[in-house]
C-alpha cells in the first residue's frame, strides 16, 4: 500500500518561536519523507502570526530549496511528501496543502466521501480531484476546532492529519484516526512529528535508547503558544470524547503518552 508523508516541528507551549537549528531540523525530516512520496511536495508555515504556505509537482528532493533556511518568529512548520492516487500532481490544486475557505490541512492516507446528498445538505461542493477536500471543506463548516466530523461519521478510512485556520495562526492540530502511522519527539524546546519514527530518529540524530512513540488511534493534539491539549476520540463513532490540557510543567503527566514529550 503507498501512501504519503507527513511531518512537521512546532514549539513547544511557553518557547514561542522555532531556532534556526530546528528549521535546520524540519528540513532534514521533510527531506527523508521522500520515501513515501515523490510526486508532488508542500509546506505551510505560521510566520510573525500568519500563515505562508508553498506547493510544487517536484519532489521536496529539490523542493526543498522552497522553503527558507531561516524565517523569524516562526510557530509552527509542516510539510508533505506526495504519493498521488488520486488527481495529477501536475494539477497543483491536487497538491498538499490542500486549501480551504478557513484553513488549510496535509493529509496521509485515503479517506471515503460521504453521499453527495449529504454534502450538499451541508453546502459543500467538492473542486478538486482529491480525497483530501472533504475533509478541509468539513471544517469549514463545522470549524477547525470542531471533533464532529471525524466522529460523527463524516470521515471515514484512515487519516493522519496537521492543519490550521486562519483566523488561529498560532495553533496547530495534529490528530490520528485509523491506520494511518503518525510519530512525535519532544526534543530541547520544540516537538517533531513524521509519519514514520525511523525519519525523527535520522533527523535528531538520536540513538536507540531515544523513545519516540506513536500517537494512538483517536487522538487530536491541539497546539497553542501556552498549552497542548489532547483530546481522545472514537474515530466513526460519537460514543466517546474526552480533552485535556497540559502546559510545559507537566507534558510529562500526559496519560498514555508520557513519554512522548521526555
Amino acid at each position: 500500500m503507498h501512501n504519503c508523508g507527513i511531518c512537521g516541528v512546532v514549539a513547544a507551549p511557553g518557547n514561542n518561536y522555532l531556532s534556526p537549528k530546528d528549521m535546520q531540523q524540519f528540513k532534514s525530516l521533510w527531506i527523508l519523507n521522500v520515501t513515501r512520496g515523490q510526486d508532488a511536495c508542500g509546506w505551510a508555515a505560521c510566520v510573525q502570526g500568519e500563515i505562508i504556505y508553498g506547493k510544487a509537482p517536484i519532489s521536496v528532493t529539490v523542493g526543498h530549496a522552497l522553503v527558507p533556511d531561516f524565517m523569524h518568529e516562526t510557530t509552527w512548520i509542516i510539510g508533505h511528501c506526495r504519493y498521488a492516487t488520486n488527481g495529477h500532481s501536475y494539477n497543483n490544486y491536487n497538491n498538499h496543502p490542500i486549501i480551504g475557505k478557513r484553513g488549510l490541512i496535509i493529509h496521509n492516507g485515503m479517506v471515503s466521501f460521504p453521499a453527495e446528498k449529504q454534502l450538499n445538505s451541508l453546502g459543500i461542493a467538492l473542486r478538486y480531484e482529491v480525497d483530501t477536500e472533504v475533509i478541509v471543506r468539513l471544517l469549514d463548516v463545522f470549524g477547525y476546532n470542531s471533533i464532529l466530523p471525524f466522529t460523527a461519521g463524516y470521515v471515514r478510512g484512515s487519516y493522519a492529519l496537521a492543519y490550521s485556520s486562519w483566523r488561529h495562526p498560532s495553533t496547530l492540530y495534529i490528530m490520528r484516526g485509523k491506520y494511518s502511522p503518525l510519530h512525535v519527539k519532544r526534543h530541547q524546546d520544540a516537538i517533531y512529528f513524521s509519519s514514520e519514527s525511523s525519519h525523527i530518529r535520522t533527523a535528531l540524530r538520536l540513538n536507540n535508547k531515544d523513545r519516540i512513540v506513536p500517537l494512538a488511534e483517536g487522538r487530536r493534539y491541539r497546539f497553542s503558544p501556552r498549552r497542548v491539549r489532547i483530546t481522545r476520540f472514537q474515530p466513526f463513532t460519537t460514543h466517546f470524547t474526552q480533552s485535556k490540557d497540559y502546559d510545559n510543567d507537566n507534558l510529562t503527566q500526559a496519560e498514555g503518552v508520557s513519554a512522548q514529550w521526555r
